[in-house]
């Protein structure tokens, strides 16, 4: 299993205390895509994954992570288990929004779930079949909607839609674990960013959230929704990536015995 991230500023603190330290810690074979320019759209990531999948083995499984929010806590045994009891040649990260385009919720066919739509943040499966998707809708004009040729979340939803059979979504939260917050609630908090007393606010009522959605213990998480405990966890958002620096994640990060420059 190769692990793969596309990182703009190695020097990111996200990145360094969280994925590559962990990455290191769990001996995960994880290679970082370097972008130096203006990050126009997140479909860059895939871009730059589908240049590098043109040099590797067919058979190779790719674990596809964002680079500065998100933490591996468990390593590959573990993660290739459950990756092949979905018996599918992709598997995506859920999350509880249809974001960025809400409209197409009515494309998902599971409606009784807590997380059930696809996350572009995290996906694990066969190179062969990542790089058959990759040609056959390109990254940069399949879009119903061309507005979001930022997003590749949007990407992935569309392509969702008509490989529904073939590609999966991790709705038990088995490999992948998502802290979003609903979009309701995003657009308030997006309000009250500049207000440093609101964010205080905000802050506290995540953590109310996360303590009944979840439970940290021996550096790993247990999802209370759906009594699992996930490999990879993703903090996205600017609440949750607060809660992240200020240490309220810290028992996810490897021992402070452990030191990445052994």
């Amino acid at each position: 299993m190769k692990v793969i991230t596309v990182a703009s500023n190695l020097n990111d603190v996200g990145f360094n205390d969280f994925l590559r330290t962990s990455c290191e810690f769990y001996n995960l074979d994880a290679i970082v895509l370097e972008y130096e320019d203006v990050f126009l759209s997140n479909r860059i990531k895939d871009a730059l994954l589908n240049v590098y999948l043109q040099n590797t083995s067919d058979d190779d499984v790719i674990f596809f992570s964002d680079a500065t929010d998100t933490v591996f806590v468990s390593g590959e045994e573990e993660i290739i288990e459950k990756y092949k009891a979905f018996d599918s040649p992709l598997v995506f990260s859920a999350e509880i929004n249809c974001w960025p385009d809400k409209s197409l919720e009515a494309d998902y066919p599971v409606p009784d779930v807590h997380f059930k739509y696809v996350n572009s943040g995290g996906f694990i499966g066969q190179a062969k079949f990542i790089k058959e998707i990759y040609n056959k809708y390109p990254i940069f004009t399949t879009a119903d909607n061309p507005s979001y040729l930022w997003s590749n979340q949007y990407y992935w939803n569309t392509i969702f839609k008509t490989e529904s059979e073939l590609i999966r979504i991790d709705h038990n939260c088995e490999i992948f674990y998502n802290t979003a917050i609903y979009l309701q609630d995003f657009a308030f908090h997006k309000q009250q960013l500049n207000d440093p007393k609101a964010v205080e606010i905000l802050v506290r009522a995540e953590k109310e959230r996360l303590q009944k959605d979840i439970s940290i213990m021996h550096g790993r998480v247990k999802s209370n929704i759906t009594n699992t405990f996930p490999c990879h966890i993703h903090f996205p958002g600017t609440i949750s990536k607060s809660l992240m620096h200020s240490g309220y994640f810290d028992d996810l990060k490897p021992p402070k015995s452990f030191s990445s420059n052994e």
